[in-house]
């Protein structure tokens, strides 16, 4: 599933774990699916918007990646922010099927397709969501 396959690049980025402060990608808080419990101060959540298969055997669609900062625990949340939204951009827009790996045989492409940047009342969170459309078969 693409979801996964953009949850383990992300998690082998060093430049993306050293953003989120940890060492490796193994305890990294990038999660493939829907945030349901509490949050961490940084947390990268992958999901899917809606998809398609298609009958010539591809897949078509759009993912969205959310970046949640917590205020209270990073000095500047929404400096924080544009440096992960940067970063995943750098590894993933437009890179197709250099990403391809056991979840996902082909990647033809993902490719940005927007960029919102809101504030979460209830978590004290600034929150940005990156959009991408894909083509791929699995």
């Amino acid at each position: 599933m693409l979801t996964e396959t953009v949850r383990q690049v992300l998690s082998e980025d060093g430049d993306l774990l050293d953003l989120l402060g940890v060492d490796s990608g193994d305890v990294a808080p990038i999660r493939a699916g829907y945030l349901i419990t509490d949050i961490p101060p940084q947390v990268i959540v992958i999901e899917m918007v809606f998809g398609r298969t298609e009958q010539l055997g591809y897949e078509a669609g759009e993912i969205r990646i959310e970046i949640y900062v917590k205020e209270k625990h990073i000095s500047e949340p929404l400096a924080q922010v544009k440096a992960l939204v940067e970063r995943i951009n750098e590894i993933l827009d437009l890179k197709g099927s250099q990403l391809n790996d056991e979840y996902t045989q082909t990647i033809y492409r993902l490719r940005k397709t927007g960029t919102t940047f809101s504030y979460d009342q209830d978590m004290h969170a600034h929150v940005a969501s990156i959009d991408y459309e894909f083509y791929c078969t699995r």
